[in-house]
């Protein structure tokens, strides 16, 4: 045996003195953009091939097609995302272990050609795809919505008994989620304004409502439904680090 050189034993290898092993063996940074809400979700996948959900993060949307509205969400999508990787990406060996996975863009919806909603789709995923490149030279790639979803749900098919106020097509992904113990329940939940109606609300929880002048006033009831854009984050992301993604086109 060469000196200096660590000893094999069995598949692994022994780290030479000084340098520390990566805490996760793959990660994967996992988009579900939208001009409504975009879903961000980190996970990562265990030397003892485990998944976990490190992070999640919700960008709520703009009101209105104002061009300067979206550029000030495309910057605030890619500051989330600068501050999820500021904090994990040092969690696995960059860029070889980490990858980017976002949903491809239909051309397609119930037989319409959706030509009017591809330059705004395709600016927000270039952004993304821009900064991951620059900044940690990572390319990002794109899945489609059935591959995924067949894949980590079982099922790409709408589901009809889905509640009052959630999406029939977003109730497999949301129900697999909440049958998974490695997924924390509180980062499905979503707050919505008080006078919102047609939901099935999850729980009702008092929040504190400040003032103008900086002082909590009262108590006001806050209602929670599902937030079906990080589900589908996450499961983009658990996609990323289960399966092989270096065949899936690049952005």
């Amino acid at each position: 045996m060469l000196a200096g050189l660590p000893q094999r034993k069995g598949r692994r290898c022994d780290l030479p003195e000084g340098i520390r092993r990566p805490e996760y063996k793959r990660m994967c940074l996992g988009v579900d953009q939208s001009y409504t809400r975009t879903g961000l979700a980190v996970a990562a996948l265990g030397w003892d091939d485990s998944t976990h959900i490190v992070a999640v993060q919700s960008v709520p949307g703009v009101a209105s097609n104002a061009p300067n509205l979206k550029t000030v969400y495309r910057t605030n999508v890619v500051a989330a995302i600068r501050l999820l990787m500021r904090k994990h990406a040092g969690d696995c060996e960059m860029p070889k272990r980490f990858h980017c996975l976002s949903e491809a863009i239909r051309m397609h919806s119930q037989g319409n050609l959706l030509v009017g909603q591809h330059l705004g789709w395709g600016a927000l995923q270039g952004c993304i795809a821009d900064f991951m490149w620059q900044h940690h030279e990572i390319a990002m790639r794109v899945v489609d919505t059935r591959q995924w979803k067949s894949s980590i749900v079982g099922t790409s098919k709408p589901a009809p008994e889905a509640p009052t106020g959630v999406d029939p097509a977003k109730w497999p992904t949301i129900q697999y989620l909440l049958h998974e113990e490695d997924v924390p329940k509180e980062t499905l939940r979503l707050d919505l304004p008080p006078r919102t109606r047609n939901y099935t609300w999850l729980e009702s929880r008092q929040v504190p409502l400040r003032t103008h002048r900086g002082k909590y006033k009262e108590d006001i009831t806050v209602k929670c439904t599902y937030d079906d854009n990080i589900a589908d984050a996450i499961c983009i992301a658990l996609y990323g680090i289960t399966k092989d993604v270096r065949r899936l086109k690049f952005f």
